[in-house]
């Protein structure tokens, strides 16, 4: 691994503990460094299953679906804030397999099947409620991953088809990642979720057009930080959802954006995407 990789894999770790992760309001006595230091988490582990949906813009066929296995092991927190909102967030490492026979293989191009693994770390984070010992939270989510793609293919693959494929095989490919949706908790030990999530693979890493895009939707998320944490203190009602709601409009449309051109705003390659659809049980230790 280069420098110049090194130094990105702590930027991505620096732009997710410094986005809404940890810069929102903490609780009394705390401060932000409390989840970084690992003051207040617990350790957890987290296993999901779902459908995932592999695409890539300028391939000509269609991937089917697959199933996807994830595990996940960190360090996961439930706080309760100043005024009556509850913070649940967690940092974990993660592994995940991607293939027909967990399930999926609808739709698609006869004969091909996209077969992935991946491995990485990431962060999840969101505000909610506490409705008597069951907490309520949705939440927003960001990972980097390393992914190979193994493919069977059909003989009527297009020459063009062909060569974007064995760009993704053979390697561990890097990218980026975001997820929305819902976890309720049950007693501060048990959780179950349900979540979407969008990956980008890249077919090649340009470290200073990636690190432009990652300091330009850094500073999004920034923005979005100072709005949230005002409007969380003064709506513990509404507080929660709006933040929600924000925040994943932006990591969406960041998405939308670099499914495109992979280092946005900057011109570059379309990348290989997919999109999962999970539920996960998580038990905290």
């Amino acid at each position: 691994m280069t420098l110049q990789h090194r130094c990105f894999i702590v930027g991505v770790l620096f732009l997710g503990l410094s986005s809404p992760a940890t810069s929102f309001g903490q609780s009394s006595g705390s401060d932000a460094f409390d989840w970084i230091l690992g003051i207040h988490p617990r350790p957890f582990s987290e296993l999901s299953w779902g459908i995932d949906w592999p695409h890539h813009k300028n391939l000509n066929a269609e991937f089917p679906s697959v199933g996807a296995l994830e595990f996940k092991s960190g360090f996961l927190y439930i706080d309760t804030l100043k005024n009556g909102v509850v913070s649940l967030g967690d940092g974990f490492i993660h592994g995940s397999l991607y293939n027909p026979s967990l399930g999926g293989g609808s739709g698609g191009t006869a004969g091909l099947v996209g077969k992935l693994g991946r491995f990485g770390f990431g962060y999840s984070q969101g505000y909610g409620y506490n409705l008597n010992g069951t907490v309520i939270v949705p939440y927003f989510g960001a990972k980097a991953s390393w992914t190979e793609l193994t493919s069977e293919r059909p003989t009527t693959l297009t020459a063009a088809d062909v060569d974007i494929l064995n760009r993704y095989e053979g390697s561990f490919r890097f990218g980026p990642s975001v997820e929305s949706g819902v976890v309720i908790n049950f007693g501060h030990r048990v959780s179950l979720s349900a979540g979407y999530e969008a990956s980008i693979v890249y077919p090649r890493f340009v470290f200073w057009e990636a690190l432009g895009s990652y300091v330009i939707i850094g500073a999004l998320n920034g923005a979005v930080t100072l709005f949230g944490h005002d409007y969380l203190e003064d709506n513990p009602t509404f507080g929660p959802i709006l933040v929600f709601v924000v925040r994943t409009a932006l990591g969406w449309g960041a998405y939308q954006l670099c499914r495109e051109d992979m280092n946005w705003p900057f011109h570059s390659e379309t990348p290989l995407t997919h999109e999962t659809l999970k539920f996960g049980f998580n038990y905290v230790l």
